[in-house]
């Protein structure tokens, strides 16, 4: 079952590789991660910094044309995503490494069609 790890990002210089970081340290032992990262028309430093983060970690980033907000930029990655489970980070986030497990455990017990 793979994972896709969503990170919306505007103007979040002083944030945005905690985050990205955050993203690559997660632990998914179910079969392969996958990164996406939107950068969403920023006016400050994100876009060098997602760069790059992106050279180094390999991750799929996505470069809006024009600014589409949080919903636009979600939706984009949403379509991109090729997981079956899917993880979404903010630019500020820092998650604990066993986030997406404990996530997916505990939808599988509630009985959600993971589907």
């Amino acid at each position: 079952m793979k994972l896709s790890i969503l990170v919306t990002c505007y103007n979040a210089e002083d944030t945005v590789e905690r985050a990205i970081l955050s993203a690559t340290d997660c632990e998914w032992p179910y079969g392969d991660k996958e990164i996406l990262v939107c950068n969403d028309c920023s006016t400050d430093g994100s876009g060098d910094i997602l760069r790059s983060l992106q050279a180094k970690f390999g991750f799929r980033l996505i470069e809006n044309e024009t600014n589409e907000l949080y919903a636009g930029s979600l939706n984009r990655l949403i379509k991109h995503a090729t997981g079956d489970f899917m993880l979404i980070n903010d630019d500020d986030d820092e998650s604990v490494r066993d986030r997406a497990i404990r996530q997916f455990e505990r939808a599988k017990e509630s009985g959600v069609d993971l589907k």
